[in-house]
C-alpha cells in the first residue's frame, strides 16, 4: 500500500457498501450496449484491447 500512496493513490475501505456496489454494477451492465468500446490510437490506428478487468469490492 505504501507504493500506491507514493503514486498518489488512495484506498478507502468500505467506501461503497456491497448493496450500492451491486446496484451500480447492475445499472451499468444494463446500459452496456450504449457504451462504445474503449481503444487507443487515432482514427486509422485505433486499437481495441480484447481483455477486460472486473472490479470487485474488497472484503
Amino acid at each position: 500500500m505504501d507504493d500506491l500512496a507514493e503514486q498518489d493513490y488512495v484506498i478507502i475501505d468500505d467506501f461503497i457498501d456491497n448493496n450500492l456496489y451491486k446496484e451500480i454494477k447492475n445499472f451499468l451492465f444494463e446500459k452496456i450496449d450504449v457504451f462504445d468500446k474503449a481503444g487507443i490510437g487515432s482514427l486509422n490506428q485505433h486499437t481495441i484491447k480484447k481483455t477486460f478487468v472486473v472490479i470487485k469490492p474488497i472484503g
